[in-house]
């Protein structure tokens, strides 16, 4: 939300258009990979398989 404010005061429309969508969608996937990653470290501390194991 800052960097929206930040942009919509500082640069012209056209910048905005084209940055905020960019940037939106690099904070999701790095929040979205962030809690991917604790939570596998959170099921690994537990001892929980994080994979099927097949065996025949």
């Amino acid at each position: 939300m800052t960097l929206s404010i930040w942009l919509l005061l500082h640069a012209t429309l056209g910048t905005y258009l084209l940055v905020r969508p960019i940037a939106v969608a690099a904070i999701s996937l790095l929040a979205c990979t962030g809690s991917v990653t604790v939570f596998l470290g959170v099921l690994r501390r537990l001892g929980q398989q994080t994979r099927a194991v097949h065996t025949r």
